[in-house]
């Protein structure tokens, strides 16, 4: 492997940065000699972290006062070929990117990491022309029983090349074939974007900035379920809603988000407010034996009579011993129960 910026003056100014990682390596070790450098090793491990295919194998790095840079091209390495494939599009299957720092000459004592997020992605439609590691300055110390790496900051390796043509918004997708060339996006999309990587892209996501993959939309508008603050449509809003994915089809008296039935009826009147005992006494007692007449006994025309009956008593007592506005929501309520049950509807439920 050749250490230094490696190949010709000519290829490393035409090439542009295609993509670029830090990571740290502060370690410490314990040892009885003190180390003269780390060797650092970067690619593809298996899972115990041993290297499989690697650039920058065994590069001895000593401490410095300075930056240092390291290049490697294609011929430096013959491992390049296959990292560089495999930052296109993932490592082999059960195999991961890494890094190993060890300290000669004990050898025993090394760190480092690996895994997905250790991988620089390159965009599949790059030709890799060389990659650059840059360590900063970094001290080897005495700490504790052994030693420590004290760096002034993270590692970097980056990778440069060129994109098979123009890439306006920089996604990985040539603008010739970028459905959005002005938008970044992934390229499984045409290079246009899906924010809430949910699998759908945004322009056909039916809430582009809330992840819902099934795309659920239970009242069949534009907005999904997940961003829509009324789920069923119904005017009434999911936060104050009883029924938030149930519409109420337009029965909703008391403004519950749920379709009046009887037994809500029932419970309205005997929390309402602004009746008097008496009267609130007399509208249970009609409206149970409307629904004994028209949910136990099937018999809708004397059902139907039980509610113009109360409808009837409570415009009565409209003004009296009922407010105003309370024999309005009555009213409401009633008048609605008597249109559904003339359209076939379950009052009773």
């Amino acid at each position: 492997m050749v250490v230094g910026p490696g190949g010709s003056a000519t290829a490393r100014a035409q090439a542009e940065l295609l993509v670029s990682t830090e990571q740290p390596f502060g370690v410490g070790c314990s040892v009885s000699a003190l180390p003269e450098g780390f060797v650092l090793s970067y690619g593809i491990v298996d899972q115990y972290g041993e290297p499989v295919a690697a650039i920058y194998d065994g590069l001895v790095i000593s401490p410095s006062d300075t930056a240092q840079t390291f290049g490697l091209f294609a011929a430096d390495d013959p491992d390049f070929g296959a990292v560089a494939a495999a930052l296109n599009s993932g490592a082999p299957a059960g195999m991961f990117f890494g890094y190993r720092i060890e300290f000669p000459p004990d050898g025993g004592c090394f760190a480092g990491g690996w895994g997905p997020g250790l991988a620089i992605s390159i965009c599949p439609q790059a030709d890799v022309e060389f990659f650059r590691l840059e360590i900063p300055a970094f001290s080897i110390v005495v700490g504790g029983p052994g030693f420590e790496i004290r760096p002034s900051g993270d590692f970097k390796l980056s990778a440069f090349g060129h994109l098979l043509g123009p890439d306006t918004d920089g996604d990985c997708v040539p603008d010739a074939s970028d459905g959005c060339p002005f938008e970044p996006g992934l390229p499984q999309f045409g290079g246009c974007p899906d924010s809430d990587r949910d699998g759908i892209p945004d322009g056909v996501d039916n809430c582009p900035d809330a992840f819902n993959p099934q795309q659920e939309n239970t009242d069949g508008d534009r907005i999904g379920d997940a961003c829509d603050l009324d789920e069923d449509n119904d005017g009434v809003l999911d936060t104050a809603d009883g029924c938030p994915l149930a519409p109420h089809g337009g029965f909703d008296a008391d403004r519950d988000g749920c379709r009046d039935t009887l037994p809500g009826f029932v419970a309205y009147v005997s929390a309402a407010t602004g009746v008097a005992d008496s009267v609130r006494k007399t509208i249970l007692s009609r409206a149970g034996e409307g629904q004994h007449l028209l949910c136990d006994a099937g018999n809708v025309r004397g059902g139907l009579q039980k509610l113009r009956d109360i409808a009837d008593y409570v415009r009565a007592q409209s003004g009296k011993k009922l407010t105003m506005e309370t024999a309005a929501v009555l009213l409401n309520y009633v008048n609605g129960l008597i249109a559904q049950v003339e359209q076939g509807r379950d009052v009773c439920t």
